[in-house]
């Protein structure tokens, strides 16, 4: 289960509930959450992944190659340029 808590602390009626605190969920779940909402951090974009070491060793791997080259689709349309 992958969530996306980031609206978790603006819940006005009633409380939140995070999927990794139900019964069974906390080993399969990666929790996505951030600073943006909750804290009037909006475009600042910090934010924080948690989940086993496994998951996130591999969400690691995936993200530094991703986030350190221009996307393909820019690269395909610079060729094209």
């Amino acid at each position: 289960m992958i969530s996306d808590e980031v609206y978790g602390k603006l819940t006005y009626d009633g409380g939140h509930t995070c999927f990794s605190s139900l019964h069974g969920m906390r080993e399969r779940s990666i929790i996505l959450n951030g600073f943006s909402k909750s804290h009037a951090m909006t475009g600042l974009r910090w934010g924080m992944r948690v989940g086993s070491y496994a998951l996130i060793a591999a969400m690691t791997k995936i993200h530094q190659y991703a986030m350190l080259c221009a996307p393909v689709t820019a690269q395909m349309g610079g060729i094209e340029r």
